[in-house]
């Protein structure tokens, strides 16, 4: 209903009619029930942008038309090469609101999925690489996205300029191509301002409100929770997963299932979604720890799953001359864990801990040995101990002597002179 009556609208726009008075309408890009985007070119400068209408007016839905101003001001600070820029923004004569963003003459990461059966392993982690770069500059900011999902992600072709897109659009590209391609974020109507205390009324999203696309949104983004960068890691995950599976991780047949699974179950490993392609396991560790439940868990930036996924990328194209090179590096990545050069560090400074620890054991030891070997000073003990020790030395003298049997004496040289003493006569006493 509401598609048909933005269908309705839209056609009332006709191509060669001027919006705010300097926007000629050359054809529509794409519309939905709150809007449509145009293809509209500045009659000065002569350049051709996007120029999004809100078909409600702020009579209409104040909280709606203030949303989409807030997507103006914020994309309008952004001066990155992979976010979309806004140029402009105001309202028609009859009181729509509009913004003019770069025009982006690419196809969508989603019609890529969905034409082709698989993406090249190296083109996608390029395509990761440049959505980190982007996200990097958002959080910079202060600013979280709340709807990264493929359908935001516009892929370029950026040696073809602004020339026939119809090959684009096939979303088939040679190896080459691939190497030149460069994305886009897009879609900022519903981004999460960081904002101060002092700031909070220029936010225009109230807590426990729910935004975003279940299949791409953390648990703390479907329960309506406080958002951060973290919250985006989580979509990012998911954008990754299905764009190297073909499939996303969490899908129910409805909305509440699907959120109900982002609560509670775990993505299936890619052996189980895709088991004839073969992936670096530490791509495959990368991509769920982006999806950890819990925000803590996650990465806690993009540039940090940057740094990780261009380790894997170097080892897939480190020998990619040699035939049949590249699947030697798949298996040589599979057998590194995620932040095994950390682990690595860290065995090297337990090791020097270890040795450095033995060293002054040694030296304790041999400090002790020494030690002993030292004659040690007499000490001066009290007399009374002196007296007490003496008189039990002499007392112990003369029991040896006493004991012991006697010697006799040899005979001096007078004594062998002189005549043997006759014996004493013994006097008989007088009768």
């Amino acid at each position: 209903m509401r598609n048909n009556m933005a269908n309705k609208r839209s056609q009332q726009i006709q191509p060669g009619s001027t919006l705010a008075g300097r926007y000629e309408i050359i054809r529509v890009l794409g519309e939905g029930g709150m809007g449509c985007v145009f293809l509209a070119q500045h009659k000065q400068v002569k350049r051709n942008y996007a120029l999004k209408l809100l078909w409600l007016t702020a009579n209409d839905n104040q909280r709606t038309y203030q949303r989409f101003l807030q997507e103006a001001r914020v994309a309008g600070s952004f001066d990155h090469a992979n976010l979309a820029s806004v140029y402009d923004y105001g309202e028609t004569e009859d009181g729509h609101p509009f913004i003019v963003m770069d025009f982006v003459d690419g196809v969508s990461l989603h019609s890529i999925l969905e034409q082709e059966e698989q993406i090249d392993l190296i083109r996608a982690i390029k395509i990761f690489l440049q959505i980190c770069a982007g996200l990097t500059h958002i959080h910079g900011k202060g600013l979280v996205h709340r709807d990264l999902k493929p359908a935001n992600i516009m892929v370029v072709q950026s040696n073809h300029g602004n020339g026939d897109s119809s090959n684009k659009e096939k979303g088939s590209r040679q190896d080459s191509d691939h190497a030149e391609e460069q994305i886009k974020i897009v879609d900022f109507g519903i981004t999460k301002i960081l904002a101060k205390s002092s700031e909070s009324d220029e936010d225009s999203t109230k807590a426990g409100e729910v935004f975003g696309s279940p299949c791409y949104s953390g648990p703390e983004q479907c329960l309506g929770y406080p958002v951060d960068a973290r919250s985006d890691i989580y979509a990012l995950g998911c954008l990754m997963y299905h764009t190297l599976t073909g499939k996303r991780p969490f899908e129910g047949e409805t909305a509440i299932e699907t959120i109900v699974m982002q609560l509670h179950q775990s993505p299936l490993p890619f052996s189980a979604i895709c088991p004839d392609r073969r992936m670096p396991h530490l791509l495959e560790q990368i991509i769920f720890k982006c999806l950890e439940k819990r925000p803590e868990d996650r990465y806690s930036s993009a540039s940090a799953v940057a740094e990780e996924l261009t380790a894997v990328l170097r080892r897939l194209t480190g020998s990619q001359q040699k035939p049949g090179s590249l699947q030697a590096n798949i298996d040589t990545v599979k057998l590194n864990p995620v932040g095994s050069s950390k682990k690595k560090a860290g065995a090297f400074h337990l090791v020097t801990i270890l040795a450095a620890i033995l060293a002054l054991v040694a030296l304790a030891f041999f400090l002790s040995v020494k030690y002993r070997t030292v004659k040690h000073p007499q000490v001066t003990q009290p007399a009374a101990t002196r007296d007490s020790r003496a008189a039990a030395s002499e007392s112990a003298s003369q029991s040896v002597t006493d004991t012991a049997p006697t010697i006799p004496k040899r005979p001096t040289e007078a004594q062998h002179l002189q005549p043997p003493s006759s014996p004493a006569t013994k006097t008989e006493p007088a009768n």
